[in-house]
C-alpha cells in the first residue's frame, strides 16, 4: 500500500482592516495516496498579539505555524477534546487506510 502524504493549506484569513490583526483562519487538512484524497476543513480563532506582523508580510507557513501552535497548545490543556495536529494528521491517515482498503461496509447482501 502506498504512503499518504499529508498537507496542509490556509484558505482564509479574517482580519481587522486599520491594524492588520488576523483573528480567524479557515484552514484545511488534505490526505491523498495514489488512489483516494480527503478534506477536512476548521475554522481557528487567534488572540491578538502584542506585536502585530504587518498583514502584507504574512506568509502561508507563518499563519500554519501559528495555528499548528495554537492546537498542540490547546491539546496540552485538555486532550481528550482538543487533537494536537499531530492527532490531526494522524486521522487524516487513517481515513486514507479506510477508504484504500476498507474494513467496514454498509449495505445489504441482496
Amino acid at each position: 500500500m502506498n504512503e499518504t502524504k499529508v498537507t496542509w493549506k490556509i484558505l482564509n484569513l479574517k482580519r481587522q482592516i486599520e491594524s492588520g490583526y488576523v483573528y480567524s483562519v479557515d484552514f484545511a487538512i488534505n490526505g491523498a495516496n495514489d488512489y483516494h484524497t480527503h478534506q477536512m476543513t476548521a475554522t481557528l480563532g487567534l488572540e491578538k498579539p502584542e506585536n502585530l506582523v504587518p498583514y502584507k508580510e504574512l506568509t502561508e507557513a507563518t499563519i500554519l505555524k501559528w495555528i499548528q501552535d495554537k492546537l498542540n497548545a490547546q491539546n496540552a490543556e485538555d486532550n481528550v477534546r482538543n487533537p494536537s495536529s499531530a492527532d490531526l494528521e494522524n486521522q487524516m491517515k487513517g481515513i486514507i487506510k479506510e477508504k484504500t482498503a476498507p474494513t467496514l461496509g454498509d449495505g445489504v447482501p441482496w
